[in-house]
C-alpha cells in the first residue's frame, strides 16, 4: 500500500481530530477570510476554502492579508499563525490560540479562589463607575463644566460616560439661556424704570388743562386730555404687570381717540370682543404697540393716508385669541417670515416695542404663547396674539413691573 504525505482524508461520518490535522500550509500573495468554519483564501486564481479544524499552523508569506475574522476562526479552532519569509526560509512573529495554554485557565482561578485578589478585581471592575461618581460629586458642588474621560472605560461604562456628558451639555446651554433670559428681563425693566415718570405731576396739570378747556368752552381739548389722563393712568400705574383686556381695550379706545384728534379723524377702527373674555388676564399695554404699528407703518397715516384697524378678541377652548389688523399697504410674505423669525430675538436690529410685548408675554405665561404676523385679505397685515385664558394671576407669574414703554 502507496504512503501519501498530508492530512489523512477523515471518514465523512467523523468530525476532524487533531491527530488528522494537516501539520502546516504556506501561502503567499493572497488573501484570508472567514465563510462560515472554513478559511477562504483569495488570490488572482480564485477562491479555496479551508476547513479551519483541518489545519493546526498556518504560514504566512509575503503579500499576505488575514482580516480579523479569519484570525477570530483560527483562534477559536487552535490554528496558529507565522509569518514567515518567501517559500517559508526566514521567521519574523508567530502567535498561537489562548487555547493552548492552561495558564489563563490557572490566573482565572487564582482570582477567583483568593479572597484579597478577588476583591481586587471587583474594585477594578467598578473603577469607572468610582469615576463616573466622582464626577458627579463634582458637579455637586456647582462645577457644570465637569466632564468625563471616556478612554480605557469599557463599552458599558463608556455608554454611561457619554450619557452623563451629554447630560451636562445639555443642562450647560439651558443655564446659559436662563442666564439671557434674566439679562433680557433686567435690561427690559431698567428701559421701562428709564421710561417713567412722575404720574402725580402729569395728571395734576392734565386735570388744570381739562378745566381750563371746559371754562372756555373747547370741548375738543377737553375730549383729547381726558383720553390722555386715562391713558397714562394705565401706563404709570405701579404694581399691577397684568390688568384684563376689558381695561386693555379701554386704553386703545383712549388712544384712538388721541391719534384721530391729531390725524383729524382719518383712522377708522372697529373692536369687537367677547364678553366671557373681558375679565381674561393680558400684560400690561400689549396692544398699543401694535396698534400704533398699524397706524404708522401699515396705514402710513403721517403721509396723510387713511385705512381700517380691526381688534377682535375672542375664546378658543383654553386659548384667548386678539388680532390686530390693518388694511394698509402690507408685507411681502418674506417680510413677515423675518419678523416671526425675530420675534423671539433680543436684537437692537428689531422693532422694540413688538419686541418687547413678545418677551414679556413668554416672561410671563411661557414660550407657548406670544406674537405671529400673517398677511390678511384686506391686503395689510393682521397681528395674532395668543394668551392663555387666566382671570386671575397665579403664584410667580408676574416676573417684575411693567410701565409705560
Amino acid at each position: 500500500m502507496t504512503k501519501h504525505s498530508g492530512m489523512i482524508r477523515p471518514d465523512l461520518q467523523a468530525l476532524p481530530q487533531v491527530k488528522d490535522r494537516m501539520t502546516f500550509l504556506y501561502l503567499e500573495h493572497c488573501t484570508l477570510e472567514r465563510q462560515d468554519g472554513a478559511i477562504t483564501v483569495t488570490d488572482e486564481n480564485g477562491v479555496v476554502h479551508i476547513p479551519a479544524a483541518a489545519i493546526s499552523v498556518l504560514l504566512l508569506g509575503p503579500g499576505t492579508r488575514v482580516t480579523h475574522r479569519a484570525m477570530e476562526l483560527m483562534g477559536d479552532t487552535g490554528v496558529g499563525a507565522v509569518w514567515v519569509g518567501e517559500h517559508g526560509v526566514r521567521y519574523y512573529a508567530h502567535g498561537r490560540p489562548l487555547t493552548t495554554r492552561a495558564n489563563l485557565l490557572i490566573r482565572q482561578a487564582e482570582l477567583v479562589s483568593n479572597t484579597r485578589k478577588h476583591l481586587d478585581v471587583v474594585r477594578k471592575m467598578y473603577q469607572p463607575l468610582n469615576k463616573v461618581v466622582s464626577k458627579m460629586d463634582y458637579v455637586a458642588t456647582g462645577s457644570l463644566r465637569t466632564r468625563i474621560n471616556v478612554d480605557n472605560m469599557g463599552e458599558d461604562f463608556a455608554k454611561l460616560a457619554i450619557g452623563f456628558n451629554s447630560m451636562m451639555d445639555e443642562i450647560e446651554v439651558l443655564m446659559e439661556q436662563v442666564k439671557l433670559e434674566q439679562h433680557q428681563l433686567e435690561q427690559i425693566r431698567f428701559n421701562a424704570l428709564q421710561s417713567q415718570i412722575q404720574p402725580h405731576f402729569l395728571y395734576n396739570t392734565l386735570e388744570c388743562i381739562h378745566w381750563q378747556a371746559i371754562a372756555e368752552g373747547n370741548k375738543e381739548i377737553s375730549t383729547m386730555v381726558k383720553a390722555l389722563a386715562k391713558y397714562y393712568r394705565i401706563c404709570l400705574s405701579k404694581g399691577h404687570d397684568v390688568i384684563t383686556i376689558r381695561e386693555e381695550v379701554e386704553h386703545i379706545r383712549n388712544y384712538m381717540i388721541i391719534q384721530n384728534m391729531r390725524y383729524d379723524n382719518i383712522i377708522r377702527s372697529e373692536i369687537v370682543v367677547e364678553s366671557q373674555v373681558e375679565e381674561s388676564l393680558i400684560p400690561k399695554l400689549t396692544l398699543q404697540p401694535l396698534v400704533e404699528n398699524s397706524i404708522y407703518h401699515g396705514m402710513k397715516v403721517k403721509e396723510g393716508k387713511t385705512g381700517t384697524l380691526y381688534l377682535t378678541a375672542y375664546k378658543n377652548e383654553d386659548e384667548v385669541i386678539i388680532k390686530v389688523s390693518d388694511t394698509g399697504t402690507g408685507m411681502s410674505q418674506e417680510q413677515i417670515d423675518e419678523m416671526n423669525e425675530q420675534l423671539s430675538r433680543y436684537e437692537d436690529s428689531f422693532g422694540y416695542g413688538v419686541r418687547n410685548v413678545n418677551k414679556r408675554i413668554e416672561l410671563l405665561f411661557g414660550e407657548g404663547y406670544g406674537l405671529n404676523y400673517q398677511k390678511n385679505d384686506s391686503g395689510g397685515v393682521t397681528v395674532v396674539i395668543h394668551l392663555p385664558y387666566q382671570t386671575e394671576i397665579k403664584e410667580n407669574t408676574a416676573g417684575g413691573e411693567w410701565t409705560c414703554v
